[in-house]
């Protein structure tokens, strides 16, 4: 046992073992136990005869506790036959003079069971590390005095080693790595200082005797793919199986069993567990494999790669992730070291995706330049909706990462701004704080300032109507959806409080960021009306450019008589913010018919369309039905619930959007129908300009137009987009910065 770990868990063990000799080099245990002590120099009892013990290959070794999903550690069995098939692997066996393995890991780390037994059963060398934190100076002091030839590095201490001193290891025979996922960019940075070194990546769960499968690194990582984990040691077997236990195709995900060399015997004493993990082999009648759940996949060559724990495989609106995919898009940026990805739910009922990444110290890019490149590459549910640079990734003791120490994204490495100046600046303070999750697991990061903007510190629409919902409760004042938009700071929204303007939120011109000395981006509402949708689009387009969204009168209960006379109407609102062009307009669904008529009779006025974004809309074909998105939700406000984050069967969606929009909520299905038979009826015009399209393809049928719906109605270009996600999700997080990301683009940003 670790000297660092509790006393009570360390009491729990020696009981749990029944251990009838404590071996222990501290004058007292520090902890209860009946087991007889011994430590170094002490005089052992003298026996009559030999005891002449007999050793039976499938006796236990050890037993190893790590951490139970319960809180209560279960010890592994390990039988001398695991460790010494592990020994034994030839992919370990070199060549020339017997291996000189640095031991350094902690003997209750499995790593342990490698560097001690695999060099001495093979007539090789342990050279023990010093005492305290091997750090790359001391690997490089040790390395060196003692002529070591072999080392193995948990990723962590890998990771470190490649940043601070990768020479360190220049000169080893073979580098090993494992505990976690291998970073690509840091294998590059090894074999680029320590030519000449064998460098593997092993994976293996403690119930496999440290490692299952091996994988020697070679040019498809140091060109750049992903770090395999390789093929199985001998006499182990592996199978990819899906939910039924068959095996899944190469290239396809599935669940990882190991049998064969190296398992365990199970977990000591805990065996309706053992029963749980260890399972019978449906292909070798009488054996049993492992359960590791982790998810893997096959690649040509009978490879594996590595994808995340099968319970990490979260599910987000519906669509199922895989964290490790979005981990290995991200390390792929040229400037990016490590990635980590995790679901967070630091809010109840707001799970997000949130990434963590180290950058080289003269290279950091931007966290936004991250987002965008996330969401080139990925499908929009699985863009991460904040990405922290960090320094380091916190490690535990074991060198793996600490997933508690993750900083809460929100927390801020800046002190505060200005603090609250009277009782309901503090009460709004207090409820930015609750809303955006910077309270409870953010203690200790800075206050909210009253001038921080809360777009800025992760807002977004559904936490938008929280926080109103939240000041209802606390002040009795309906500021309503418009003031912050208007007012989006603690500061602002006081003053509203204090007998600012009142705003509605219902207007036809919502200002959503009215700063900014750039062209605006006019965007119009959906077949819904509203357009607090938009949003997500703040953070991810600079803060010089304004941004409105255009509301569908029919709200208030006008009822529009074509979608002509909507585009004039909407055209007169972006006149008074801005009366003459260049104009930048967007439009989703609905909204993108509109938008093509407004930049037809600006064209036609002699005014210049800089931007024209058509989100997952297409014009009605004369005599046809609208070419509306596929399987369009006939439910109104489940479709406006689901753009907002809302689950439509939670009622507290329903009832948070009647507080915002009072009576008008139960009008939306009226509005939907009113905009939905205008648009059947409206024969586009001809726009002389270029285009922006984005589809969303997850609810569409084969063979649907995208942007070729619009060829006969624009003349210029049309520079088309592909997001994965269903049409009524385009204003979700991840999608949302995809379109964010080509919007800035398009901007100059």
């Amino acid at each position: 046992m670790h000297a660092s770990l509790p006393a009570e868990r360390m009491a729990g063990v020696l009981a749990d073992t029944g251990a009838r000799v404590l071996l222990t080099d501290r004058a007292e245990p520090g902890f209860e136990h009946a087991a007889t002590v011994l430590r170094p120099g002490d005089e052992l009892p003298l026996l009559e005869s030999d005891p002449a013990v007999a050793v039976d290959p499938d006796q236990l070794a050890y037993v190893m506790f790590t951490s139970g999903s319960t809180g209560v550690p279960k010890g592994v069995a390990v039988r001398h036959r695991d460790v010494a098939g592990l020994a034994a692997d030839r992919r370990f066996r070199t060549s020339g003079s017997p291996d000189r393995m640095l031991l350094h890991s902690p003997h209750a780390f499995d790593a342990a069971t490698y560097e001690l037994w695999v060099p001495l059963l093979a007539g090789g060398t342990v050279v023990v590390a010093p005492p305290g934190e091997v750090s790359p100076a001391v690997l490089r002091e040790v390395i060196a005095r003692h002529a070591v030839s072999t080392l193995f590095l948990t990723k962590g201490l890998f990771d470190v080693v490649a940043e601070e001193d990768p020479g360190a290891l220049a000169g080893l025979r073979t580098v090993g790595t494992g505990g976690d996922t291998a970073s690509a960019a840091m294998v590059r940075r090894i074999a680029a200082a320590a030519p000449g070194v064998t460098l593997l990546n092993l994976y293996g769960p403690t119930e496999i005797t440290t490692a299952a499968t091996c994988h020697t690194l070679d040019g498809s990582v140091l060109a750049g793919g992903p770090v395999p984990i390789g093929t199985p040691l001998d006499n182990t077997r592996v199978h990819v199986l899906d939910e039924h236990l068959q095996p899944v195709p190469p290239g396809v995900p599935g669940e990882l069993y190991i049998a064969g060399a190296g398992l365990a015997r199970g977990y000591w004493n805990r065996p309706a567990l053992t029963g749980e993990r260890f399972v019978a082999c449906p292909f070798a009648p009488g054996e049993r494999m492992y359960r590791t759940g982790d998810l893997v996949r096959w690649r040509s060559g009978g490879v594996l790669d590595y994808l995340g724990r099968a319970d990490d495989q979260v599910k987000i609106r519906g669509f199922r992730i895989e964290l490790g995919e979005i981990e290995a898009v991200l390390a792929r940026h040229p400037d990016v070291r490590q990635a980590l990805v995790v679901a967070r739910e630091d809010r109840p009922g707001d799970r997000r995706l949130v990434a963590y990444c180290t950058v080289a110290a003269d290279a950091g890019p931007p966290e936004e330049e991250l987002t965008r490149w996330a969401a080139r590459q990925l499908p929009g549910y699985m863009v991460p909706s904040a990405v922290l640079l960090l320094d380091a990734l916190p490690l535990n003791a074991n060198g793996k990462v600490d997933h508690r120490a993750l900083p809460v994204p929100g927390q801020r490495a800046t002190g505060p701004g200005r603090g609250p100046r009277t009782s309901q600046e503090r009460i709004l303070r207090d409820l930015f704080a609750e809303v955006l999750g910077l309270d409870g697991p953010a203690a200790g990061a800075p206050p909210v300032g009253i001038d921080d903007n809360f777009f800025d510190l992760g807002g977004h629409s559904l936490l938008a109507t929280k926080l109103l919902s939240r000041i209802r409760t606390a002040l009795g004042a309906d500021l309503g959806m418009r003031a912050v938009f208007e007012a989006p700071t603690v500061a602002g929204l006081a003053a509203r409080l204090t007998g600012g303007e009142a705003t509605d939120a219902l207007d036809v011109l919502l200002p959503l960021r009215s700063g900014g000395s750039r062209p605006p981006l006019f965007c119009v509402h959906p077949a819904a009306g509203i357009s607090w949708v938009y949003s997500g689009l703040l953070r991810h387009l600079d803060a010089a450019h304004p941004v409105y969204g255009l509301q569908a009168r029919g709200l208030r209960g006008a009822a529009p008589a074509s979608v002509a006379e909507i585009a004039e109407d909407y055209l007169g609102q972006l006149r008074s913010v801005r009366p003459e062009g260049p104009y930048h307009l967007l439009g989703w669904s609905f909204g993108a018919v509109v938008a093509h008529a407004m930049a037809v009779r600006l064209q036609e006025e002699g005014e210049q369309v800089a931007l024209l974004a058509l989100l997952d809309g297409a014009p009605a074909r004369p005599g046809e039905p609208a070419a509306g998105p596929a399987g369009e939700p006939a439910d109104t406000l489940a479709e406006l619930l689901l753009s907002l984050g809302y689950d439509p069967a939670d009622p507290r969606g329903l009832a948070d959007l009647e507080a915002m929009l009072g009576e008008a909520a139960r009008g939306l299905p009226d509005v939907f129908a009113g905009n939905e038979k205008v648009m059947r009826e409206h024969v586009p015009g001809h726009f002389e300009g270029d285009a922006v399209f984005f589809g969303a393809t997850l609810d569409k049928p084969a063979g649907w137009p995208y942007e070729e719906a619009w060829r006969p109605y624009v003349g210029g270009r049309i520079e088309a987009y592909r997001l994965a996600c269903e049409h009524g999700a385009m204003t979700q997080p991840g999608p949302i910065a995809r379109i964010g990301s080509v919007l800035a683009e398009k901007f100059g940003e």
